[in-house]
């Protein structure tokens, strides 16, 4: 039995190997072969998921409930494994479900299994997976291949897929009013985020509140707070114009 045991988590720790001491010289590169690779695999899978789901509402029903099992048993591999490896305090710090992502996949997991009909909740996913899309642009992810560089790229594409798959298959039109209520939401969050990274102290930084992440982004200019002043008018931007397509077309029930 000891054997075993040590066994398992040595599969554990070979798992997560990538995020060492050395993770912030050994982040996948914006734009790699890998990179791309994932990019692509995420718009081919978007493209014949859609496709699919069009054809009845048997195959749009499966379609979802694959979806939703994907992202949930992705999340739940990853959470335990991050806690099995790192400690709780560790965990804590980094890795705990405090970031938009994680809200996100928690979306995308209730809406694809349990409430199809909430269309507010619909809304918001929509609004909050361009977010997802940027984490895709300019990932936070390890250069070698693990079970955490797939995770990443499985739940933030998983994000995307479904919100355009709410678009094109769900018969969503997201309402205008719900990108300025899903910025403020998000917001609310990221502000609240800031006193629960220092009460946690350490390396937490949820929703970038405390420092600007080690990402090769653009859109991150200047140090705090003028990087968080950064992110929150390109939110705002982007929210508002991702839900002005919308404005003149006709709201239909939705397709579940």
């Amino acid at each position: 039995m000891p054997v075993r045991s040590a066994s398992s988590e040595a599969i554990v720790k070979n798992a997560y190997k990538p995020e060492s001491d050395n993770s912030k010289t050994a982040k996948l590169q914006n734009f790699s072969q890998t990179h791309i690779r994932y990019m692509l695999v995420i718009l081919l899978a978007g493209v014949a998921l859609i496709l699919f789901g069009n054809i009845s509402q048997q195959t749009n029903l499966w379609i979802r409930r694959f979806i939703g099992i994907v992202i949930g048993v992705n999340e739940v591999i990853l959470q335990v494994g991050s806690f099995m490896r790192e400690g709780w305090r560790e965990y804590l710090q980094l890795r705990a479900p405090c970031h938009l992502c994680f809200f996100s996949v928690l979306l995308v997991f209730l809406l694809t299994l349990f409430i199809p009909d909430n269309r507010f909740l619909w809304e918001i996913l929509w609004y909050w997976s361009f977010p997802a899309l940027v984490a895709i642009l300019t990932p936070d992810a390890p250069a070698s291949f693990s079970f955490r560089q797939l995770s990443f790229f499985v739940s933030h594409g998983l994000i995307c897929i479904t919100a355009f798959y709410s678009v094109f298959v769900v018969n969503l039109r997201p309402r205008f009013i719900s990108s300025l209520l899903a910025f403020l939401i998000a917001w609310v969050m990221s502000v609240i985020s800031y006193p629960l990274n220092l009460l946690i102290g350490g390396k937490a930084n949820y929703f970038f509140s405390k420092s600007k992440p080690d990402v090769s982004n653009p859109l991150l200019m200047g140090e705090w707070p003028y990087y968080m002043l950064g992110m929150w008018t390109f939110g705002i931007v982007v929210f508002v114009a991702s839900g002005l397509p919308f404005i003149f077309l006709p709201q239909v029930p939705l397709n579940y």
